[in-house]
């Protein structure tokens, strides 16, 4: 809790400000739930009304921490709740760029290439 809010809640007499600026301050995040592997969380979160795209304070969206895991069915998830595929985080990573890490990824199948011609075997053969 940052010192202000405490200030505050002693200087209110107020145990219930004290509880939500400590609630304020542990609020996990789609981006962050994604990150953990967290799939139950980020599903109850894609329930509520929170936007996909948003990314986390690291600059990074769920979607590509999904794909940076070579979680599936969590980018699935996400995709059907419609998070952008061709986003790109702060470091101009997409969640194409992130799943193509792994060397037996289905995760890249699902996702577009974006303005480049994709080389998969799929497009290939």
């Amino acid at each position: 809790m940052n010192i202000r809010a405490m200030m505050l809640a002693g200087l209110l007499g107020s145990t219930f400000l004290a509880g939500a600026a400590l609630a304020a301050e542990n609020v996990l995040t789609l981006s962050t739930a994604a990150k953990e592997g967290n799939r139950a969380a980020v599903q109850s979160l894609l329930n509520s009304p929170v936007k996909p795209n948003v990314a986390g304070a690291e600059g990074t969206a769920a979607l590509v921490w999904a794909a940076s895991r070579n979680d599936l069915e969590m980018a699935e998830l996400l995709l059907r709740a419609g998070a952008n595929p061709k986003g790109v985080n702060d470091f101009g990573a997409t969640a194409l760029y992130a799943a193509a890490g792994h060397t037996s990824s289905a995760l890249a199948e699902k996702l577009p290439c974006g303005r480049r011609r994709c080389q998969r075997r799929s497009d290939v053969g």
